[in-house]
């Protein structure tokens, strides 16, 4: 009997138990998608360097210098496929991020070209299976309320022992002032928890994560995102400059668009858009397709939390402009 096991007192933080992540039981569990690609690299004794993209988020570099790893830049085309002009060289590896969670046929294709030479970086595509022939990292965190969490998972499988839980209870605060006040009120405590992640070193997933993990129904998650993501392109497609391919549930609907002003609008109307990496425009040529995919793709919202209305509400003020 577990000497830790009481019988009685007070209730706890009672959860549903759906069990149903589509990552469950696949690859280490650690405690962010950052960690998970040092995760990755760390197990890859024979990588002396890494091809990555520009438009990609910054922090990516972070792992590859504390590892001695050189990189090496590619660009994209205009709907976000990498441009590679030399072959790889044996102990080079190239970082494909799936972009929006849209880019999973173009991920087939690299996989296929480049095999266990690849890693995915699915933060933003939960959904999307991982590919038996490439390494590939997942970030729950981006399609759900849990304070931490990413998942490494190797090409071919490796035995790997399960690193030890970090102990971040007290972190998760944040989740229960966006229940209890709003978005708006936690979004300081949410940064402070995403600049604890940056600088953390690898430690398995939490044990709350984990458990709040079993608590979610992925299967109503994906199948509304999805839906979501369709009522949004059959009225956008028409304007939008990006080939949007819908397999799996996606992170957001990237609407490329010649209007970068609708993003202030929008915003301005209570929708709240991220900008994906707007660091890099500092550094980025102004010509360039990577300085246009930051002041120009628009990720919409289309997540589970979304109701018909706020659907039609963003459709209303984006084709207000085109008409």
């Amino acid at each position: 009997m577990n000497t830790h096991e009481t019988i009685g007192g007070f209730f706890g933080l009672e959860l549903p138990h759906f069990a149903n992540f589509p990552l469950r039981d696949m690859g280490i569990a650690v405690g962010s998608g950052r960690q998970a690609l040092e995760f990755i690299l760390r197990n890859i004794k024979e990588i002396n360097s890494l091809w990555i993209p520009h438009f990609i988020c910054p922090t990516v570099l972070e792992p590859l210098k504390r590892l001695g790893i050189k990189t090496k830049h590619y660009s994209l085309d205009d709907s976000l496929t990498p441009i590679l002009s030399t072959p790889l060289d044996k102990y080079e590896y190239i970082l494909y991020p799936n972009y929006f969670g849209v880019k999973s046929a173009a991920v087939s294709k690299l996989a296929e070209e480049f095999s266990a030479n690849l890693i995915i970086d699915n933060a933003m595509a939960l959904f999307a299976p991982p590919l038996e022939q490439s390494h590939s990292f997942y970030s729950p965190r981006k399609f759900c309320g849990v304070p931490d969490g990413g998942i490494a998972i190797f090409a071919p499988k490796r035995e790997i022992s399960p690193l030890p839980p970090a102990p971040n209870a007290h972190e998760a605060h944040f989740l229960f002032t966006c229940l209890s006040e709003g978005v708006h009120a936690a979004s300081c405590e949410c940064e402070i928890n995403e600049a604890r992640l940056v600088h953390a070193p690898i430690q398995g997933m939490s044990t709350l994560t984990s458990r709040l993990l079993d608590s979610i129904d992925f299967v109503a998650i994906s199948k509304r995102r999805l839906e979501n993501s369709h009522y949004l392109h059959t009225r956008l497609a028409s304007w939008n400059r990006l080939h949007v391919q819908l397999t799996e549930a996606p992170a957001y609907y990237p609407f490329f668009t010649g209007l970068p002003y609708l993003r202030d609008k929008l915003i301005d109307h209570g929708v709240l858009l991220p900008i994906f990496w707007e660091e890099l425009l500092d550094i980025l040529p102004i010509s360039s397709i990577e300085y246009k995919f930051i002041t120009h793709i628009l990720p919409l919202p289309i997540d589970q939390r979304l109701t018909p209305h706020q659907l039609d509400k963003i459709l209303s003020i984006i084709t207000s402009e085109y008409s």
